[in-house]
């Protein structure tokens, strides 16, 4: 990686896939408020609100992927940069945090390289990717799948072009 600068990882996407993220994230948590199984931090919301994410950024002709390990998910920007080949968008990683015990504080959007390890989660080597991941998380427990949303989901979806997002 001699000579390349890696950008600091939220310049890595676009703005437009940077908004989508924190118009999903807000969303998802509104959609989602009163679910017993999904905490303020979004613990519990991360297969719901990736698959709302993918869904909106391949609606725009973003191209991403849906990953997911043991008990977490997240999304995978394809393309290629010089020091990755996908990068991830986490938009629950706030579950991770461990603001005020000296631990890290992950942002509303985090966004890394893929197959990375971090302070907060072990992004390699997803256990699953794509269709997979589709099939796993319809075993995941009602109130933490997106079926349980999928009218909310669907009504998100078709109204980006109200929020700006579609180019």
């Amino acid at each position: 990686m001699a000579g390349v600068i890696v950008p600091s990882a939220i310049d890595m996407i676009s703005k437009q896939a940077r908004d989508i993220a924190i118009f999903i994230r807000q969303a998802v948590k509104e959609m989602t408020y009163g679910n017993d199984e999904i905490k303020d931090n979004m613990q519990g919301a991360c297969a719901i609100a990736s698959y709302t994410l993918w869904l909106a950024y391949n609606s725009v002709g973003i191209k991403s992927i849906l990953a997911n390990k043991e008990d977490h998910c997240w999304i995978e920007l394809l393309g290629q940069w010089p020091w990755s080949e996908s990068i991830i968008v986490d938009i629950t990683a706030t579950q991770f945090s461990k603001r005020g015990r000296g631990g890290c504080c992950c942002p509303d959007v985090f966004t890394i390289q893929a197959e990375t390890n971090t302070d907060h989660y072990d992004y390699r080597q997803p256990t699953f990717r794509g269709r997979e991941t589709l099939m796993d998380l319809e075993q995941w427990i009602e109130e933490q799948c997106p079926r349980m949303y999928a009218a909310e989901i669907a009504d998100l979806i078709n109204n980006l072009s109200e929020h700006h997002y579609v180019q």
